[in-house]
């Protein structure tokens, strides 16, 4: 496996991704970005890439971002990556889980947006 110092996004919103995009262009970051947790499982797995940061959506179809996060803390490489979650929801439940989850942070997608 060849280590960078890629970010990976997820996000199932066309429009965040694309805006958020932009943004790491703006700044000189690398990043891959994938619609769902089952492309950024394949990113790593098949394409053998090792990232630096993983940013995730909380809630996506298929597998959740908590899910991706407990898949990819089993990959070799992968233990101690920094993985933040982010979502809408803005409950203490839903912040409270993610982080008792394991996960590195959490951040309210509406901080996101008013920071643009």
């Amino acid at each position: 496996m060849m280590i960078n110092n890629k970010i990976l996004l997820v996000e199932d919103d066309p429009e965040l991704r694309e805006t958020l995009q932009d943004i790491f262009e703006l700044y000189g970051i690398e990043a891959e970005i994938t619609e769902d947790a089952n492309a950024a499982l394949k990113s790593i797995v098949e394409e053998e890439n090792i990232f630096s940061l993983i940013l995730s959506d909380y809630l996506m179809p298929g597998m959740s971002g908590l899910v991706l996060f407990s898949e990819i803390r089993k990959l070799p490489g992968f233990e101690d990556t920094p993985f933040y979650i982010f979502s809408a929801r803005t409950d203490k439940e839903t912040k409270d889980k993610c982080l008792q989850g394991g996960v590195t942070g959490f951040i309210e997608k509406l901080s996101i947006l008013m920071s643009l």
